[in-house]
């Protein structure tokens, strides 16, 4: 008995369009995001780093110029004329005409202080602060005043003072400070040397940066402003553009595709939106152009393909009812009348078949040799299918020829003989397993020659079924010049046999678990 099961999933494909709720946001409102953002995000890199170095350039500027100034004013005094103010007390009437000078490089320069001091630990002291008319009298400090607001400042200009004094030059930097009055202020230093080369005292030079910070702000801001300004007349171009000659060729191709599997499942052509295709693909030489190609092209392939499956339906349907033909009278060629013998012979028989496929290679028969012997066989032809049909119908003419002419002969013998016309007319290399056997219907005597098949189960009254021992003989068909043993068993009244193909215990479940010969004798 043969036994396959096959599971088949349908799957259906619909068209349409896309779902609400699938289609949130359009490709041009998230592109135009997407291009926002990269604008916005340029932007702020941009007006960061223009920030940034328009600030450095006019801090480098303004420090120049301090450097300048503070080159000027060094070389009108001497680092013994401030020790000297510093061992009396004062500051004689010989300063005046300096103290003009210096007023005048203040205010050519624009500075907002220049002084004088002697930086210390904790404090600086200073010796001079150019004062001109206009200026705020209480930021003014006279001779002798301290000051710890300096050596307050982080990194701290009074650090930066004492590593100006200890270089004796004027060194290539200055120092941000922060001021409740004046806001941001910038420092630049130059030592004043006596006539041993020795720093007594610093020229400090300070600049207000805050009015100069707030104007590069606007600057920045108004950068911004009119970026965003062009910014939102470059999105609603690209928008349109983008709609006119992207989206709107796209919307196309898209309902085109939607709609083409449910118009093919009506059974209608789909030629309608063709000439729309036709006029994209002519009027873009892009991906798009392409996209529409593509689309024309698997319109014609499954044209093709339909006319192609169509006529491989058709060829199917024909194997298919051909195969059912075939399915039909192998089944007419086995015995299908049961019970096939009346009581008055005393013994029945009954025989069962599933092939796994239209037609197979698995069969039975029997039929009396002569009053008193019947002949029995069971055989399952190797592989599945039309070929095994083919060499089934060969193997049962050959056998029940074989058994019938031969009638009397050892069993063993005539087996041979079946063998070796199997192989003569076996040129596609197939075999069989076969169990063949004949009954002596007035003894019970059972002779029977096992070809490579499975082996029987007998029935015995008050001692139910047991697997029956088996000689080990060659498949039919594989080797000339074999010899088969015959066996014989003793059928007592009420006891039977039972015997089957591999389709029943190499069945298979869900698991992939073979039913097997154990639980086929639990069964029985």
């Amino acid at each position: 008995m043969e036994a396959e099961h096959t599971g088949i999933e349908e799957k259906k494909l619909t068209g349409g369009a896309l779902s609400p709720e699938r289609r949130r946001l359009g490709l041009s409102l998230k592109l135009a995001i997407w291009l926002t953002g990269f604008i916005l995000l340029v932007m702020l890199l941009f007006s960061t780093i223009f920030y940034s170095s328009t600030k450095n350039m006019l801090y480098g500027f303004y420090c120049e110029n301090a450097q300048k100034a503070l080159q000027l004013a060094t070389a009108k005094i001497s680092g013994d004329e401030v020790r000297r103010y510093i061992q009396q007390g004062y500051i004689d009437k010989s300063f005046v005409d300096r103290d003009a000078y210096f007023r005048s490089l203040k205010k050519t320069f624009n500075l907002l202080f220049f002084y004088i001091v002697i930086p210390y630990e904790d404090h600086v002291m200073y010796i001079y602060d150019a004062f001109n008319e206009g200026d705020n009298s209480e930021t003014f400090s006279e001779f002798g005043d301290t000051d710890a607001y300096a050596a307050s400042v982080e990194p701290g200009n009074n650090g930066a003072m004492r590593r100006t004094m200890a270089a004796g030059k004027m060194l290539p930097t200055f120092d941000i400070g922060k001021n409740d009055r004046y806001g941001t202020i910038a420092s630049v230093y130059a030592p004043i040397l006596d006539k041993n080369g020795e720093s007594v005292a610093l020229f400090c030079a300070d600049y207000q940066l805050q009015t100069l910070e707030d104007a590069i702000k606007g600057l920045v801001r108004k950068s911004i402003g009119i970026t965003m300004g062009l910014l939102v007349v470059l999105v609603l171009i690209y928008m349109y553009v983008m709609n006119r000659f992207t989206l709107q060729p796209l919307r196309r191709l898209t309902a085109y595709a939607s709609s083409f599997v449910a118009q093919r499942r009506e059974g209608e052509a789909g030629q309608n939106d063709l000439p729309i295709l036709e006029s994209i693909q002519g009027s873009r030489n892009d991906e798009i152009g392409d996209l529409a190609h593509s689309f024309l092209e698997m319109n014609k392939d499954m044209e093709q393909y339909e006319t192609d499956l169509k006529m491989v339906s058709a060829a199917k349907q024909a194997i298919e009812t051909e195969l059912n033909v075939a399915s039909r009278i192998q089944m007419m060629m086995l015995p299908r009348v049961f019970p096939p013998f009346t009581p008055a012979d005393h013994f029945a028989i009954f025989a069962t078949i599933e092939p796994a496929k239209s037609v197979g290679g698995d069969y039975y028969d029997f039929y009396k040799l002569d009053e008193d012997h019947v002949a029995v066989t069971i055989a399952d032809v190797s592989g599945k299918g039309m070929p095994a049909a083919l060499f089934m119908v060969i193997a049962k003419t050959i056998m029940k020829d074989r058994l019938q002419v031969m009638c009397g002969e050892p069993l063993g013998a005539i087996v041979k003989t079946i063998n070796e016309e199997l192989i003569a007319t076996n040129e596609e290399m197939m075999f069989v397993t076969a169990f063949i056997g004949v009954l002596e219907v007035g003894t019970g005597t059972f002779r029977y020659v096992n070809c490579g098949h499975n082996p029987l189960f007998r029935y015995t009254p008050g001692q139910g079924f047991a697997r029956f021992p088996q000689a080990k003989n060659c498949f039919l068909g594989v080797m000339d010049g074999m010899d088969f043993t015959e066996q014989t068993m003793e059928i007592a009244p009420g006891g039977y046999l039972y015997m089957y193909t591999d389709g029943v215990t190499e069945a298979m479940n869900v698991n992939h678990a073979l039913y097997a010969e154990d639980r086929l004798e639990a069964c029985l």
